[in-house]
């Protein structure tokens, strides 16, 4: 076996431990990392099982194997944006409608079938054209639908999901866009979307090039070689990161502070990103919008210990700086704010008929009281009613 093969073997294998140890981890508030742990393991895994395969010929000793792996590269690329969506969102698990994004790995699974049936004969025979030439790997070895489509369909998804994450970033952390800067690498959520629209990218320049190649009926092994090293290295540094940051890596993954961090000391790094002080008039727009944007996730409203350094660490301001902003947005304090904020949730689930199915005490709690009595008398105390005097008047106007 060449070294430079050798070398190539050790580092996917590297990776694909690696990502088994991040989809593997036990603590509980890293959670949304194991989809991201389970993303790269099987683009690791997928890579590591070609080159072992077809680069250093084992799959002819094993040709039953073959294509057994295609189907799992599909899972890649949305277990990604669920790591993403679930980090922003503060959520744990799966949606109700996440198993249409493994309906490509099913498909093609599937389609693989009348593959998998055929003799030993005919795989060993598509394994040793292989070998020979690995550039055979798109165009042999097919199942209902040729591989070529498979491969423009999985670069083409990982390229879609990627660009879903970076605006599902924006849409719903714009201010996080603003605040890139040198410690950008402090943010486990901009790192993991560096690394992976490096790897994304160069996959989809070394796949490009080999079709463009392909339909010319030109030599571009050169320019292949260049973006399949521009990918490896893009694993080796993401590894790297995973082995030697783990403080970044075990941060709170969807960038919301932890509760024990010291409030003095947040105060200290935000005071030096800003010299703002009460007196000043014009708040940029910037940091209204992250204010609004910030307390318009109901994860954020319905959180029963949020306080007001945890929105400062959101919105990247100084508490100070936060209370005079709300103030000045909203006419009230943090405390008010967070109330009215609650009652206006508890009054969108009233009218979804939250109340028809479960108690106010559970109203209470979904929306981020501590209590039913608390909830009682602030609901009251904006609406001149209980809870249930509402949702009788609101049902009794609907009726009419």
């Amino acid at each position: 076996m060449q070294l430079g093969l050798l070398a190539v073997i050790v580092l996917l294998s590297f990776a694909t431990i690696n990502s088994t140890r991040l989809m593997l981890s036990k603590k509980s508030y890293l959670q949304n990392n194991r989809f991201l742990g389970a993303s790269m393991f099987f683009y690791n895994l997928f890579l590591l099982v070609y080159f072992l395969w077809f680069e250093a010929g084992y799959i002819i000793e094993y040709p039953h194997l073959m294509r057994t792996v295609s189907p799992l590269m599909y899972l890649s690329a949305p277990l990604f944006y669920i790591f993403v969506r679930n980090s922003l969102i503060d959520e744990r698990g799966f949606h109700r409608w996440d198993w249409i994004h493994f309906l490509p790995a099913l498909i093609h699974l599937v389609d693989l079938v009348p593959f998998y049936l055929e003799s030993t004969e005919v795989k060993l025979q598509a394994a040793e054209l292989i070998v020979a030439d690995p550039r055979l790997l798109n165009q042999i070895a097919n199942g209902l639908i040729p591989i070529k489509y498979h491969v423009m369909m999985r670069v083409g998804l990982q390229v879609a999901y990627f660009i879903a994450s970076a605006v599902l970033i924006y849409r719903l952390k714009p201010y996080l866009f603003a605040k890139l800067d040198f410690k950008f690498f402090n943010q486990w959520l901009f790192v993991v979307m560096f690394f992976m629209g490096w790897i994304v990218f160069s996959y989809l320049g070394y796949t490009s090039t080999e079709f463009l190649g392909f339909l010319w009926d030109r030599d571009v092994a050169d320019l292949m070689s260049f973006f399949s090293y521009a990918n490896l290295l893009a694993l080796l540094l993401f590894n790297a990161f995973l082995t030697f940051r783990p403080e970044v890596v075990e941060s709170i993954p969807n960038l919301v502070l932890n509760k024990a961090t010291d409030a003095v000391a947040i105060e200290e790094r935000s005071q030096k990103k800003t010299k703002s002080t009460k007196s000043e008039k014009n708040y940029k727009q910037a940091d209204i919008d992250a204010l609004k944007y910030a307390l318009s996730d109901q994860v954020v409203i319905s959180d029963k210990h949020l306080e007001l350094h945890d929105l400062a660490e959101r919105i990247g301001l100084s508490i100070r700086q936060t209370s005079d902003l709300i103030k000045a947005v909203y006419g009230c304090g943090f405390k008010e704010l967070i109330i009215k904020k609650r009652i206006a949730l508890s009054v969108e689930k009233i009218q979804e008929g939250y109340l028809d199915d479960f108690t106010i005490e559970a109203l209470a709690n979904q929306c981020g009281f501590n209590s039913r009595i608390t909830f009682f008398t602030a609901f009251k105390s904006l609406h001149g009613m209980s809870p249930s005097a509402y949702w009788q008047e609101f049902q009794n106007s609907e009726a009419s």
